[in-house]
Order: structure tokens, then sequence, then C-alpha cells
């Protein structure tokens, strides 16, 4: 269950954090937490730009519209979270694990997912150049996820449904699309096979029969 309310003392907390971030660091305090138990707590709309929340616990809890960009959360759990329209651009979320999440409308354009897991996520999410090397998507709701060159080298999409997502400009060198969906509506103007500094381009209707090969393999 979600709960309305925050402790008095973290509420403290994100005062002085969003005091901070207002003043441009002349006032407040950085919002500074490790391995905190934030489960199931309303962080909606909060301004958590530029927090540290390394190894938290923030599963079911909801961050729709949440102000996350530069955030650092790495290795912290977010399953069944809801980031519904959250603006997570820059963020980190290294080892984090965000299965199941509802990702809708999030803006994760630039984001650190290394290593994530992001299982079964749900929602047309912003990965515009995200760097989700090795992320296991397997079974993510992708439908028009904007994938525009993403790094997605060695990433799994089993099953990650994939209707009318773009593609374009993708870095997919060992990916694993076994039994991805959709991929014949994909827009994808070209993609990238190759290693850093040895690009291996397919382009339009060879990079699309590409894709379909690897789900179909």
């Amino acid at each position: 269950m979600i709960l309305c309310f925050l402790p008095p003392d973290l509420h403290a907390q994100i005062l002085a954090h969003e005091r901070w971030l207002q003043s441009r660091g002349r006032a407040g305090r950085r919002l500074v937490l490790r391995q905190a138990d934030l489960r199931e707590l309303d962080l909606s709309g909060r301004g958590l730009t530029d927090a540290q929340l390394q190894a938290c616990d923030l599963s079911r809890s909801l961050l729709d519209e949440a102000w996350l960009e530069g955030a650092d959360l790495t290795g912290s759990r977010l399953e069944y979270a809801s980031l519904v329209q959250a603006h997570a651009a820059g963020a980190c979320f290294v080892q984090a694990v965000l299965d199941e999440a509802d990702l809708s409308g999030a803006d994760c354009s630039r984001a650190r997912l290394r290593q994530a897991s992001l299982r079964r996520i749900r929602g047309g999410t912003d990965f515009w150049a995200a760097d989700l090397r090795e992320a296991d998507l397997s079974d993510a709701d992708l439908e028009q996820a904007d994938l525009r060159q993403a790094r997605l080298e060695a990433a799994n999409l089993s099953g990650a449904r994939l209707k009318n997502a773009n593609l374009s400009g993708a870095r997919l060198r060992q990916a694993r699309l076994h039994g991805a969906q959709g991929l014949e509506t994909v827009r994808v103007a070209w993609i990238d096979l190759g290693e850093d500094g040895q690009p291996q381009l397919l382009h339009a209707e060879e990079a699309r029969r590409w894709l379909l090969t690897a789900a179909s393999s």
C-alpha cells in the first residue's frame, strides 16, 4: 500500500534538498541517503535532482512526475515502483532493479542503466542515448519507446514488446532479442553492431531483417 505521508525526518531532509536546489547550493543541504528504507512512500513530484540515493529500497514507491535528473540510484531497488512521467534524464540506475516498474512517459534520456534489471517494465519510455549495456529488459513493454542511439550491447531484450519503438542508431552488438515482438513495426534508420571505434552499420530494411532474424533465432 502506498503511504500518503513521509516520516518527519525524511520530509525535513527532502525540504532541505529542495532548498539546496532552489538556492543552487547556498542554502539547505543535499539529500544523501544510503541503504535507506523508502518502500511504499509517496515521492510524487518531489525535487530529487542530483540526490544521492545509493542502494536504497524504493520498492512500490510512488515517483510519478518526480524530478530525478542526475540523481544517483546505483544499486537501488525500485520493483513495482511508479515513475509515470518522471524526469530522470542523466540519472544513474547502474545495477538497479526496476522489475515491474511503470515508466510510462518517463524521460530516461542519457540515463545510465548498465547491468540494471528492467524485467517486465511498463510504458513508452524515453531512453534516448541511454546506457543500457548488459541490462535485463526481458519481457519489457517497450512499445513506442525512444531507444535512439541507446547503448544496448549485450542487453537482454528476450520477449520484449517493441511495437512502434524507435531503434535508430541503437548499438546492439551481442544483444539478445529471442522472442522479441513488434519488430516489423519499429522505426530504424540504422543500427550499429560493431565494437567501440569499429562501427558495423546496417541501414533501413537490412537493419530490420537483422532484428527479425535475431528475434526468431
